[in-house]
């Protein structure tokens, strides 16, 4: 999956070589990776995806970088990983270009979004890239900006606007996938078993952007339990604190509406649970005690069903 973590490492070669961060690898990033895997194949070099294990403007990402890869992997690349350090970050874009792209890696083709920078402080452009290509015998192909006239904006940035916002049914249209959250099940307070709603809890990585607090319409998968792999199970999800009862740090609290057959909560724990977030129901409540809670996640129940059914 991953091809390299150094900078100094040399590709045997000759490559054809994807730029950017590709987060989430919304449909933008998916032709960029595909035009690369394409020319790839009509000239016989190695497709590669060059990236960061962490984003160059600190900004909340929308998938780990383990899913990142799988899904690059997918594509038919290999990925080049570096840490953005300072190094990178103080690096020209011409030294990058030459001392990297041509020497080590080796490429013969490059393609980029028009929106690609590189090089120190983001200097470098697609009007540089292009100069530098011709100056060193590289083809770069840079492909236009996804817009689309219904969904509106087809970037990262975007996608993390919609999602801040609760806006999640809009984000995976545009995604063409929806919100997917994945961790090892862990053991909670068990306050949920005893209102009748036990829910198999997962921790969300602090580098995960996150939808405000609340109830969601959730589909999950769980790995671990051999009858249950790869079986959809519709649920009811919260993501935040418990404020009715002790607050406490935020937690995706996943209750399974209907399973395949029935589960006891224990056998989820140490289980892998993935969670997609289709729609936000409604946000984080504060109630006076339990009851008017059990009151409000039945409303909920009916709420996320109806989501499923419609």
């Amino acid at each position: 999956m991953v091809k390299s973590s150094r900078l100094d490492s040399f590709i045997k070669g000759p490559s054809v070589v994807a730029l950017g961060f590709f987060d989430g690898v919304h449909p933008g990033h998916k032709l960029i990776l595909s035009k690369t895997s394409e020319i790839a194949q009509e000239y016989s070099l190695e497709p590669l995806a060059f990236t960061f294990s962490e984003h160059p403007k600190g900004a909340p990402l929308l998938c780990t970088l383990e899913d990142r890869l799988e899904i690059i992997k997918s594509l038919g690349l290999e990925s080049i990983v570096v840490p953005f350090n300072s190094d990178l970050a103080n690096m020209e874009a011409e030294e990058f270009f030459e001392n990297v792209l041509v020497k080590r890696f080796k490429a013969k083709y490059l393609v980029v979004g028009d929106n690609y920078h590189f090089g120190a402080k983001a200097r470098g452009d697609v009007e540089l890239l292009r100069e530098l290509a011709r100056k060193f015998n590289v083809e770069a192909v840079v492909l236009p900006h996804v817009y689309s006239a219904e969904l509106g904006d087809i970037s990262s940035s975007h996608l993390r606007q919609l999602i801040t916002s609760g806006q999640l049914s809009q984000a995976a249209k545009i995604w063409q996938r929806p919100l997917t959250w994945s961790g090892t099940v862990i053991h909670g307070r068990k306050v949920g078993r005893t209102l009748g709603i036990p829910t198999a809890n997962i921790e969300i990585p602090a580098s995960l952007v996150r939808p405000p607090r609340g109830v969601f319409a959730a589909r999950s998968f769980v790995t671990g339990i051999e009858d249950l792999e790869n079986r959809p199970i519709t649920g009811m999800a919260y993501w935040g604190n418990r404020p009715t009862f002790d607050n406490g740090n935020d937690l995706l609290e996943v209750f399974l509406l209907n399973p395949p057959r029935p589960i006891g909560i224990n056998e989820l724990y140490g289980c892998h649970l993935k969670a997609e977030l289709w729609q936000m129901v409604r946000g984080q409540l504060t109630f006076k005690n339990s009851q008017e809670l059990v009151e409000q996640i039945k409303l909920d129940r009916h709420n996320v069903q109806a989501f499923f059914t419609t």
